[in-house]
């Protein structure tokens, strides 16, 4: 069993796992699923009106926003509306990329995990325990915005371990990187500040 936890493959077989635990929630689950989503895709359907990504126009009590995640994901909600011009099927569309995006932040997190020593049987026993909790596959399968900050996120530690490894000289390019990345996830979410 031990080289089955410390393969990479049984890391592939988990993100693996992970997908079809999420889709098969994304393709079941009615909309909406869990406490937010409905917020989430009344505000791709807000900016799918507009070019613009500032908006007042918000659903509920909400302020001004501006929200990278619902932005972009706009542009795929005009798209599948000019093919299908179907909301469900939009919102199915807009469900594989959050499980897409979770999934790339699983890969992500065994990434930064290995660069900081840990034993691929460590990584793959906690991303398994990870995503078999009832929660992680509906999170990963919902509409919301942090599935787009989760890899992120992962994206932005492992420049900054990298960057903070280089310690004779700065890398002016990564400490770029490193300033792009975390002002890209704080237009996801601000509270990625």
């Amino acid at each position: 069993i031990h080289s089955y936890l410390d393969s990479k493959y049984f890391t592939w077989f988990i993100i693996g796992l992970f997908i079809f635990l999420a889709l098969w929630i994304a393709a079941s689950f009615r909309f909406p699923m869990i406490y937010d989503e409905t917020a989430h895709i009344e505000l791709i359907q807000t900016y799918s009106t507009q070019i613009s990504p500032y908006t007042e126009d918000t659903p509920g009590n909400m302020t001004v926003q501006v929200s990278l995640f619902h932005y972009l994901m706009s542009f795929v909600y005009r798209g599948v509306n000019v093919v299908a011009d179907n909301p469900v099927v939009a919102i199915i569309i807009l469900r594989l990329l959050s499980i897409a995006m979770f999934a790339a932040g699983l890969l992500l997190t065994a990434r930064l995990l290995r660069k900081i020593n840990v034993k691929d049987r460590y990584i793959n026993v906690g991303l398994l325990v990870f995503i078999l909790l009832p929660i992680t596959p509906l999170i990963g399968s919902t509409v919301n915005y942090d599935n787009m900050l989760f890899p992120l996120t992962i994206v932005y530690m492992i420049i900054a371990l990298d960057f903070l490894k280089k310690q004779k000289r700065i890398d002016w390019m990564r400490l770029l990187l490193l300033v792009s990345i975390g002002c890209l996830a704080a237009l996801v979410k601000y509270t990625f500040l």
